[in-house]
């Protein structure tokens, strides 16, 4: 498995090559870089939510299912297989898809931002064991 630093240098690049990180936001101005920067928390937000629908949609939470394949985004029929008859990839689908797309994106604005998140991670994870039993009696 990979750390969380390489993860994050793998999802930049990837990123990169696929048009989503064209410009560095250090170099933006003040206004452009907050944009960008609440245009990536809020994707991470739409990944919730499609998490969310698929809950909604009667989908269990560890189901995985698969719906058309390369360059068919229709979504017009779901498979239980990962490829397609000719073994193209299909495209992965359910809460765990979107989980994994909420912490891709994730990765993506630590890494755009700077942020070394595997330290951060343990840093925070450190302080949570300091922390009492749901944080002082918070119902949830």
């Amino acid at each position: 498995m990979s750390t969380i630093k390489e993860l994050q240098q793998q999802i930049g690049e990837i990123n990169a090559a696929n048009g989503w990180r064209t410009t560095n936001e250090a170099d933006l101005d003040a206004k452009a870089r907050v944009n960008a920067q609440i245009t990536r928390l809020a994707l991470i937000t739409t990944e919730v939510a499609e998490a969310i629908e698929e809950i909604r949609n009667g989908r269990d939470a560890d189901e995985r299912y698969y719906t058309g394949g390369v360059g068919d985004h229709s979504g017009s029929f779901s498979e239980r297989e990962p490829l397609d008859a000719n073994g193209a990839p299909r495209k992965p689908e359910g809460v765990p898809s979107e989980l994994a797309d909420i912490v891709i994106r994730a990765l993506d604005a630590a890494g755009a931002w700077g942020i070394d998140l595997e330290s951060v991670i343990e840093e925070k994870l450190a302080y949570n064991l300091t922390r009492g039993h749901r944080h002082g009696g918070k119902a949830v």
